[in-house]
């Protein structure tokens, strides 16, 4: 991870892994700050900016104190996000999504599914979609969507980790609707295929949510 001093001492230009929260400060003082994305972009892999593995490069701002999302946006009319993905750490998610009994449930079980893809050292990146993260009070499920390393193989997982993997027992045995890919599967790129998971079944968009917090 690498960093510039901006003129002004609170801002700095970063690279970081995906899902980075923090910003490990280099020279006399070495600590670890909590920071606040100013404005963050992707940066496609093999580009010139594709830095030791960093896939956003981006303005920050230290902070101290709660790292969680300063506020959701407002649902609109047909009870979605508005159009985008919407970065969040598991945590926002559930103190937004988790609010009845029901969803509390299917919360946990997209926890679950969460710690298992991140367990196999190859998730690159986790999308929830659906009607999780939308108004709707009691969702049947909660629609994920994968996107792994190249080099990851399923076969080298844990059996329980597998589960994730089998679009059939992660329904029955997880809660969930799980799809995945490797990045080399992603035609069109990354954001297009991501994008393609805010298509509703009417033909309109709707937003998304990505978990990050995992490098």
């Amino acid at each position: 991870m690498g960093c510039t001093r901006k003129k002004h001492d609170l801002f700095w230009k970063v690279q970081m892994k995906t899902g980075a929260r923090h910003l490990h400060e280099p020279g006399l003082f070495s600590r670890v700050l909590q920071i606040d994305f100013v404005s963050l972009r992707r940066v496609p892999r093999g580009s010139r900016q594709h830095y030791r593995g960093c896939d956003w490069i981006g303005v920050v701002k230290r902070t101290t104190g709660s790292t969680q999302m300063k506020a959701w946006p407002d649902f609109n009319e047909c009870g979605d996000l508005p159009q985008g993905v919407h970065l969040a750490t598991l945590e926002d998610v559930f103190r937004r999504f988790a609010g009845t009994p029901r969803r509390a449930v299917t919360a946990r079980r997209l926890e679950r599914i969460y710690r298992l893809a991140l367990s196999t050292g190859h998730l690159g990146r986790f999308i929830v979609f659906g009607s999780f993260v939308t108004t709707k009070i009691e969702p049947n499920d909660v629609d994920i969507f994968l996107l792994m390393d190249d080099s990851f193989d399923v076969r080298q997982v844990s059996p329980e980790a597998s589960l994730v993997f089998d679009h059939a027992a992660a329904q029955n045995l997880l809660g969930a609707s799980v799809f995945w890919i490797r990045r080399a599967a992603a035609l069109g790129g990354e954001e297009a295929t991501i994008s393609h998971w805010q298509l509703k079944r009417d033909g309109g968009k709707r937003g998304i949510v990505e978990v990050f917090g995992h490098d």
